[in-house]
């Protein structure tokens, strides 16, 4: 009957101190993701800054129109980086209100590249920009252009570095989950 008392009066002394302990490494968690929410917010402003200060020409060595499912102009900076804008453009479809735009898609991919950025994922540059082209004035999206290097074949796959299997890797199941 003794024992029993003891493990007793010792549970109930260490359920408190493992309570203790967990609280803390909690609060710890918090204040860490709060500091790296901070410090992506901050990042986003200065993002949304770069965003907002590029001036842009078209680009003369690439058609004006790239193909693809949606409108895309080619763009270069001063600095002669390369940009794709994707401007919001009425919708096509009878049963939507007129007026409507197509920025759904849009916002989805700027969403999705910011949760990339949060997650440490590198993607290319991506915003939401209001531009004047041919003195209409436009809003869309505006993404840093990647030239394509080519396929990569199941059977290349294996030369990979193993950084770059798991970047593959990440990208698929990020890609799968965002429906992407």
């Amino acid at each position: 009957m003794k024992k029993r008392w003891i493990i007793f009066f010792c549970a109930v002394a260490v359920i408190p101190l493992f309570t203790a302990v967990h609280l803390r490494e909690r609060s710890k968690i918090v204040r860490a993701y709060a500091e790296l929410f901070s410090v992506f917010q901050e990042y986003r402003h200065a993002e949304d800054g770069l965003f907002g200060a590029l001036s842009f020409r078209f680009d003369d060595k690439s058609s004006q129109y790239a193909s693809g499912q949606t409108v895309k102009i080619i763009l270069k900076d001063p600095l002669g980086q390369r940009w794709i804008f994707k401007p919001c453009l009425p919708q096509r479809d009878y049963l939507k209100p007129p007026g409507f735009l197509c920025c759904t898609e849009k916002f989805n991919s700027i969403a999705i590249y910011r949760v990339y950025k949060l997650l440490g994922v590198a993607t290319p540059r991506i915003g939401f920009v209001k531009l004047r082209i041919n003195g209409r004035n436009m809003t869309g999206s505006l993404q840093e252009y990647v030239p394509n290097e080519g396929t990569l074949f199941v059977d290349g796959i294996r030369y990979l570095a193993p950084e770059a299997c798991l970047y593959l890797h990440k990208m698929e199941v990020l890609d799968w989950i965002f429906l992407n």
